[in-house]
């Protein structure tokens, strides 16, 4: 059997190719992956990848916690996930002799916002004094009760009455240091006795009146100045005991002085009756009142006034933003709520200077 030139040259490439193939599916088969040990190695540089970047998220979340703003230490403050700002003016705040009441206080420090005081404000927490009731019920069962005199009543007729231990001690030192009663509302004077309490013991109270002996020729009434006067000095006023003392002085202290005896009207629970009996014992130098620079005060320090509201305080640093400094008092009277007599209120606790 004989083949042709070209036959021979067919089966010679037909051949070549055959061992091409065979050839190449040995590499093939000796290229296979042999195990997946690569793959755990690149599933732990995965996992450690996630771990990490799991662990810089935690890291970058917000940080909250319960605080009580009027205790809270700079350092434990410096925590809390909210601006610089906020925290050093709670701090300056607080240091200025600012005091926190409510979790709404702590909005109107400067710089905070609506949105950061929703986060915040579930956190507040304000520590409150412990306050054991002023008023105990009358341990008298049979007896009925009758008026009694503050100035003569003995300590036992008083537990009758549901004054405590610790208020029937007051009235006997008041009345031992030669304090004397000269209306029922005098008893607001002891400490230890609250408006409530007096409310409901008055009616039984009936004080036996007396004729006061004139006072000496000669002898010189003394009257107080409200704005330098202390405890010692208030006290010597008919009426005035430690309780009044101490309000009309915090409440000087944040009104900046008195510019008028009227204004002792305005501190806490005190009565028209009191002030029509000290009024020609009382007077003020206005000289020494201190003034806010409306046109370098913050809103913290014009908000602690008690004479401007937080709406206030914001129009007038808005008008001060946008117009510049304020050159006279009357120019407040173009913005809301500051009519002549508001600004007449004001006029002598503010400064353009």
């Amino acid at each position: 059997m004989s083949f042709q030139r070209s036959d021979r040259n067919a089966i010679i490439i037909i051949g070549f190719l055959i061992m091409i193939v065979v050839v190449a599916n040995f590499i093939v088969l000796q290229m296979s992956p042999k195990s997946s040990s690569d793959f755990s190695e690149v599933k732990a540089m995965i996992n450690s990848w996630e771990l990490a970047r799991a662990e810089k998220i935690e890291s970058k979340k917000a940080v909250f916690f319960e605080f009580d703003p009027n205790t809270v230490s700079e350092k434990t403050l410096d925590s809390l996930s909210i601006p610089a700002v906020i925290k050093l003016n709670i701090s300056s705040y607080r240091k200025a002799g600012g005091k926190f009441n409510t979790s709404s206080d702590v909005r109107k420090i400067y710089g905070m916002n609506d949105s950061i005081f929703s986060l915040l404000e579930e956190y507040i927490r304000i520590s409150r004094p412990k306050i054991e009731s002023t008023y105990s019920k009358p341990t008298t069962k049979s007896k009925p009760l009758s008026p009694f005199d503050p100035n003569t009543i003995d300590v036992d007729s008083l537990r009758d009455y549901g004054f405590t231990e610790f208020q029937t001690g007051n009235i006997v030192k008041y009345r031992n240091n030669g304090g004397v009663f000269y209306q029922s509302f005098d008893l607001l004077k002891i400490y230890g006795i609250d408006s409530a309490f007096f409310v409901k013991i008055s009616p039984y109270v009936k004080i036996e009146q007396k004729e006061l002996e004139p006072d000496p020729i000669g002898i010189e009434v003394v009257k107080i100045e409200l704005n330098s006067a202390d405890s010692a000095d208030l006290v010597q006023l008919k009426g005035i005991g430690p309780a009044y003392a101490n309000r009309i002085i915090k409440y000087r202290e944040i009104l900046g002085g008195y510019y008028n005896k009227e204004q002792i009207k305005e501190v806490y629970n005190f009565p028209e009756e009191l002030y029509q009996q000290v009024e020609g014992y009382i007077f003020v130098d206005t000289t020494a009142i201190k003034k806010l620079r409306i046109n370098f005060s913050e809103f913290s320090e014009l908000l602690r006034h008690p004479y401007f509201s937080k709406n206030e305080v914001k129009l007038m640093l808005d008008k001060r933003d946008r117009d510049g400094a304020y050159k006279n008092i009357d120019d407040l009277q173009v913005l809301e709520g500051f009519d002549s007599e508001k600004v007449k209120k004001i006029r002598p606790y503010i400064s353009c200077r």
